[in-house]
């Protein structure tokens, strides 16, 4: 399926759960409107940042591209710690945020629904 302006609108709408009709109203504007938009009438501009205020993604209705949010303080540190860890460090990080116990000190054994990740860093010392 081709993805437009109007499809990438519709679905940012649709992920807020907002109505056509709800949407034109907080925009203060006819439902059809809206439902031009979605249509393929160009949204104006000064509708565009009334619409970044009400949530939509900006960036994904123009590029089709979502924005990545920006990290938390604490995702922050936590990548400078696992980019700071030796590999062994980092191979018990991600058994533990996978649920994962090690069998002994040297080698997890790993019977999960990620075990193809995992299996990927599993290694013989």
């Amino acid at each position: 399926m081709y993805l437009n302006v109007s499809n990438w609108l519709k679905n940012e709408r649709k992920r807020l759960n907002l109505t056509q009709k709800a949407l034109a109203e907080q925009l203060g504007v006819v439902e059809k409107s809206v439902s031009r938009w979605e249509a393929d009438t160009p949204i104006p501009s000064d509708k565009l940042f009334a619409l970044r205020d009400l949530g939509f993604d900006v960036n994904y209705l123009l590029t089709g591209n979502p924005s990545v949010p920006p990290l938390s303080a604490e995702e922050q540190l936590f990548l400078e710690k696992l980019r700071g860890a030796n590999e062994n460090l980092r191979y018990r990080a991600l058994l533990l945020l996978s649920g994962v116990e090690p069998v002994s000190e040297a080698v997890g054994v790993v019977n999960s629904p990620n075990s193809q990740v995992l299996n990927s860093f599993n290694r013989k010392d």
